[in-house]
């Protein structure tokens, strides 16, 4: 539907005559939409030192940075975090580590586990700080 929405309005635009500013302009969105799929499923990556430390010390700093979050799924290289879902989104962490590096991903999804596309980009930069104030406090 975004895609429809974007080349239709481009076409319109090539095709009535409009100038090259207003062509980048009505590209925009679609950019943004193809960089939202592309960054949706990425994972971030930081190096990790001993599974089975960083998993304690992760979930540690996840609680303490966004209070009120449920572990739902725990396993040896798996962790699967939520927020509760009262709220009009919810946030899902998912960490992965594979015993030298630790990989983490945040999704927000809608009512119907519905995943927001739009808001993919932000998450992502989001992810990496995350990722990089974890590695800097764990060091310290």
């Amino acid at each position: 539907m975004p895609w429809d929405i974007c080349l239709i309005f481009f076409l319109f635009i090539t095709y009535g005559g409009a100038d090259t500013s207003t062509m980048v302009f009505a590209a925009l969105p679609a950019l943004a939409v193809i960089v939202s799929m592309f960054l949706q499923n990425r994972l971030a990556k930081v190096k990790g030192t001993q599974s089975r430390e960083d998993k304690i010390a992760i979930i540690r700093f996840l609680l303490s940075r966004y209070p009120g979050i449920i572990r739902h799924n725990c396993s040896e290289q798996i962790i699967i975090i939520s927020t509760p879902p009262t709220s009009l989104y919810n946030k899902e962490f998912l960490i992965l580590q594979d015993g030298q590096d630790i990989y983490m991903n945040i999704s927000l999804y809608g009512q119907g586990r519905l995943k927001y596309l739009f808001l993919t980009i932000p998450q992502y930069f989001t992810c990496k700080s995350v990722l990089k104030d974890f590695r800097r406090l764990a060091k310290a």
